[in-house]
């Protein structure tokens, strides 16, 4: 468990169920679970490791593919991700009120905060609530 903001919050992760998996099907959640046994925190950490190798100029070594899976018949897909539309403030590029889609969520609690892959937000007020002086 991930405690932020004087809250208790479950990651959402293949290995971990959270909010953000709860709708996935028990084939998704299966496949996801059996894939990869580290932990979501150790998963992000050894992809943040790899992106910075790339960035330097240095790509898998020749030890990395040869313990690789192999794809034959291989296509790109796309996947939908949790992500969090609104208006928002505070932000610290983006102009006051402006609609925005938020970088991927990989944890919230669906009342009062959200981490996405590039920050926390304050969730205030849901869409369809009116809130005063934003009409």
């Amino acid at each position: 468990m991930i405690s932020s903001i004087g809250r208790t919050a479950v990651a959402s992760t293949p290995d971990r169920p959270g909010p953000l998996f709860a709708e996935a099907s028990d084939e998704v959640r299966e496949t996801a679970i059996s894939a990869d046994t580290r932990s979501f925190p150790d998963r992000l950490r050894d992809l943040a490791d790899d992106v910075e190798a790339v960035a330097a100029g240095f790509g898998p070594s020749a030890a990395d593919l040869a313990d690789a899976p192999v794809l034959d018949g291989w296509d790109c897909d796309v996947i939908a991700t949790p992500i969090l539309r609104g208006r928002v403030s505070g932000h610290p590029n983006i102009v006051e009120n402006h609609s925005v889609r938020t970088s991927e969520v990989f944890l919230t609690d669906r009342r009062t905060w959200a981490r996405t892959l590039s920050r926390w937000y304050v969730l205030r007020t849901p869409a369809g609530t009116p809130r005063a002086g934003l009409q």
